[in-house]
């Protein structure tokens, strides 16, 4: 063999040993990705992935959902990601996910009754289930941020410093 043919021949195996490293550091990023997800998403598939939503009826309200997800069983779920570092939940979070899940029921999606935040800034994410208020509820608490901006009611402050 000539040393064109020879180098060309190196190169080529070089471009191959890369490849299959690659594709098996992918892969295990990906298992080790998987590992961190609860178990209600085995099967699962991503329908949504940073997309802009709204509806007008019975409130307006819109939103960007980070992802939703359709599990197995048809059912979907929203997951959120905040980059907190700590591992809570606010009020504002579950009020969040909830007014998502309000706008895609209203689109015709089954939602799953639990949404989730993934927690990031920790040393691994952290996936932790919310519980979603009812619609009622938040219809609720939208009236009475519309009474409050109106000037029809009061804000109360419930942190207890004031």
């Amino acid at each position: 063999m000539d040393k064109i043919t020879t180098a060309a021949l190196i190169t080529s195996v070089v471009f191959f040993l890369l490849i299959v490293i690659s594709r098996k550091k992918k892969k295990a990023l990906l298992n080790e990705f998987n590992h961190f997800l609860p178990k209600i998403f085995n099967g699962a598939r991503c329908v949504m992935n940073e997309q802009n939503i709204s509806m007008r009826h019975p409130i307006a309200v819109h939103g960007r959902i980070d992802q939703l997800f359709k599990l197995a069983n048809g059912y979907h779920i929203i997951v959120d990601t905040k980059n907190r570092g700590y591992n809570k939940v606010f009020l504002s979070d579950r009020v969040q996910l909830s007014v998502y899940a309000m706008i895609l029921a209203s689109k015709g999606y089954s939602i799953n009754p639990t949404a989730y935040l993934r927690i990031t800034g920790t040393k691994r994410p952290i996936y932790t289930p919310v519980k979603l208020l009812k619609p009622e509820q938040v219809i609720k608490m939208s009236q009475h941020y519309w009474l409050i901006k109106d000037g029809h009611h009061r804000p109360v402050c419930t942190c207890g410093k004031h």
